[in-house]
């Protein structure tokens, strides 16, 4: 069937079952009249309105003394509630109830009914109450009689009096006006009037007054009741709703004549319906056939075309699960497929009781690589790093791509940890060889951390991530070892990472909790053999309150990977250049600070900037600030150093390259370094005493700076011996434990004021 078709039979099918929805709706509504449920409502409001009248007259029955119990009530009241529920019941079955009111009529009868109920209790509690005075009154009165006559013998008037009270209750009993009752007070103060009264006839006369009392207040209690249960409208509510009735019963009737009506005309639209549905059967069925002879010639086309879309479905799955477990670039097994691959080999190497071996390999300064011969080059390099690993190794190891330019190798079957260096060992020979790229001739090498397990992970850990961890450790240990190397696992290395992560979480804080402090260590001039101090060099100290004093040699490095060398570095140097201000406000000769620069502070865009700043903030002359670089800072790129310390030139600051004879440095670009001084290493100076090489490596160094106008300062000067041949080589300044260890601000100027202001004795 065509989806118009289908659409055409919808329609139809959804207006035949209007047209039947209309149908038992419309019968529905024109049944609702129902005569019988009418005329039974109004045989029970009458019958009700009955029992109400017959309460009534036992109410008075029960007043008068004709009906000595209170069943009768009792029975009439039973009878009216259980009638008028029924009545509320059929009432609620009724239509349109709250057009008419029925249902609120119904509510008050029913609070009528259940007023003259709370009304009927009270009065007979009050009722009890006055008949049972009444009948004890004469028994009272008698035995107050017979004690009067032992009281009173010769006073007849005490018995007249009594007399004349329970007359005065009797009548106002009958006939309850404010005379009746002004006559029984009067009586019954004639009676309490009398004295002398023995405690026996004292009693009687309480008892008496008592039902004297009870009378007077229930009697007008009662016919009170009785006059309120008497004017409440139950017959006036029973009246209303008989008429609200007869009204909804007159439009129910006309209401169902419309209806049937409706039902008629419904009936004759649906069966001509049906006669046209019938009609479009017949023709349906003549295209039905039609139509089959069509789809099965459809089926055969199409399951030719379900065929081609299953084997184009099946590669296209193919591919997405290359994809999903392949590194697109390198086509090695990527972090999804490793992890399936290193769990199967833990589970090998487990049953079969043999070790294995997992590397992790990092290539080396590869940032670089993207950096200065972009990232098209850098994808290149990774091709050729992941086929020169496929190369080195066995087809059963698995080698796979994790990310950037870490990769990873699971070798089986190792014999033990020589076995696995040995294959470390290949893999760098075979990734050191010169490669040649777009023209250009690069050497890659790399650091590898090598885990073994079992004894490097642990066995409970199913997916292996304690033996990555622990190979990714070594591999650090390796980078730290100078790079191009491997490390095996050892637990002391996680150790060290903790103490590193402990170090880390405690220096993000310490700059806040002002945990820094600088000390300062002279420089002293050393060709004219003076002793003068030249300067001092600011040294940044960490005492820590959990792990006291931390060598700088710990967390400077820290600091610097973290990146908070950049904050750390801006304190050094604002509190730094505000000592020097303030020693020469506090009469101090003018002192040259130096402070040194880390290689994320040389890379900030707004170093130039920041030192400014710090200067005019402090106010410390640029000319006293010296900035101190390492060798190796500078030539990792000599190109953006050298515009960098140009711009430090320009602010009238001094600039020396520290730790020279360690970064490799060339004369042609020293010579276009904008600095002033170099600093020897304290290793080139150590070494000077032990052989002639030393004294002679220490020789051109200094030679090498006068030729290109630049001062010398050595570093690490820790004996007499050494001072004297460094004065010989005509060094120009001297730095070291010989002459002053690194002192407090306060201890550094008290020293100089000690010894003529900027003098030390120790170079007298």
């Amino acid at each position: 069937m065509n989806p118009q078709a289908k659409t055409y039979w919808k329609s139809v099918f959804l207006l035949g079952a209007v047209l039947v929805a209309a149908l038992a709706f419309v019968y529905t509504r024109g049944h609702r009249h129902d005569e019988s449920s009418y005329l039974e409502n109004v045989t029970q409001l009458r019958h009700l309105k009955q029992l109400d009248a017959e309460w009534d007259a036992d109410l008075l029955k029960s007043r008068i003394g004709i009906n000595t119990s209170y069943d009768p009530l009792a029975g009439s009241f039973s009878k009216l509630s259980a009638l008028l529920q029924k009545s509320a019941a059929g009432l609620g079955t009724r239509t349109h109830e709250k057009a008419f009111g029925l249902a609120d009529s119904a509510a008050r009868l029913q609070a009528v009914v259940q007023e003259k109920a709370s009304l009927v209790e009270r009065f007979k509690s009050g009722n009890a109450v006055l008949r049972n005075s009444l009948i004890y009154l004469p028994v009272s009165a008698h035995e107050l009689q017979e004690a009067l006559g032992h009281s009173h013998p010769d006073h007849p008037d005490a018995f007249e009096a009594v007399n004349d009270a329970l007359l005065a209750v009797m009548l106002y009993s009958q006939e309850t006006t404010d005379e009746r009752a002004t006559a029984v007070a009067t009586a019954m103060r004639r009676l309490n009037g009398e004295r002398d009264l023995q405690p026996e006839a004292a009693d009687m006369l309480r008892v008496f007054g008592a039902h004297v009392d009870a009378v007077l207040r229930e009697q007008k209690t009662v016919n009170d009741l009785i006059h309120v249960i008497a004017l409440l409208p139950t017959a006036a509510r029973i009246d209303e709703i008989d008429n609200l009735l007869g009204r909804e019963q007159r439009l129910s009737s006309l209401r169902s004549e419309r209806y049937r009506q409706y039902l008629t005309a419904f009936a004759i639209v649906l069966i001509g319906l049906l006669v046209y549905a019938g009609v479009r059967v017949v023709r349906g069925h003549r295209l039905l056939k039609e139509s089959r002879d069509q789809l099965l010639e459809y089926g055969q086309r199409l399951e030719v075309m379900v065929a081609d879309r299953v084997a184009a479905l099946r590669k296209s799955e193919a591919s997405m699960t290359r994809l999903a477990q392949y590194d697109s670039l390198t086509g090695l097994p990527n972090r999804n497929l490793f992890r399936d691959r290193l769990t199967q080999a833990m589970n090998r190497a487990r049953r079969g009781r043999r070790q294995m071996a997992l590397m992790f390999v990092d290539l080396d300064h590869f940032k670089q690589i993207n950096d200065s011969l972009g990232h098209a080059v850098g994808d290149e390099v990774l091709k050729a790093v992941a086929q020169r690993l496929r190369e080195s190794l066995r087809d059963a190891d698995t080698i796979s791509r994790l990310g950037g330019d870490e990769f990873t190798v699971i070798a089986e079957d190792i014999a033990d940890s020589v076995h696995a260096e040995l294959v470390a060992s290949k893999l760098k020979e075979a990734l050191i060889r010169p490669m040649l790229l777009d023209g250009r001739e690069l050497v890659v090498c790399a650091s590898i951390g090598i885990a073994l397990y079992p004894c490097d992970g642990r066995t409970d850990d199913a997916v292996g991530e304690s033996l990555l961890q622990a190979a990714d450790i070594a591999m650090y240990r390796a980078k730290q070892t100078g790079r191009n190397a491997h490390a095996l696992f050892e637990p002391a290395m996680a150790l060290a990472i903790n103490e590193s992560v402990t170090m880390g979480g405690l220096l993000r804080q310490a700059l806040e909790r002002g945990e820094f402090e600088l000390q300062y260590q002279p420089k002293l001039e050393l060709e004219l053999d003076t002793g003068r101090i030249a300067g001092v060099e600011a040294l940044l100290r960490w005492n820590s309150p959990v792990l006291g004093a931390v060598p700088p040699s710990k967390f400077v490095p820290l600091a610097e990977e973290m990146g908070l060398i950049v904050p750390i570095g801006e304190w050094v140097l604002r509190t730094a250049c505000r000592q020097g201000q303030a020693w020469q406000l506090a009469g101090l000769a003018p002192i040259a600070v130096a402070v040194n620069l880390s290689p994320r502070q040389l890379r900030d865009p707004k170093l130039i900037d920041k030192i400014d700043a710090v200067l005019k903030e402090t106010q410390f002359p640029p000319s006293l600030l010296d900035l101190e670089l390492t060798e190796g800072l500078i030539m990792e790129d000599v190109k953006g150093s050298s515009d960098t310390l140009s711009a430090i030139r320009g602010l009238g600051s001094s600039l020396a390259i520290d730790d020279f004879g360690t970064g490799y440095s060339s004369l042609a670009y020293l010579s276009r370094l904008p600095v002033q001084s170099l600093k020897i290493d304290r290793a080139f100076v150590a070494a000077m005493l032990e052989d002639a090489n030393g004294t002679t490596l220490v020789a051109t160094m200094v030679t090498l700076a006068h030729s290109l106008k630049l001062k010398v300062v050595a570093e690490g000067v820790e004996t007499q011996e050494q001072q004297q041949l460094l004065g010989r080589l005509r060094c120009d300044q001297i730095q070291g434990y010989h002459f002053s260890q690194p002192l407090s601000a306060a201890q550094f100027e008290a020293l100089a004021r000690d010894n003529g202001a900027a003098w030390l004795p120790s170079a007298q």
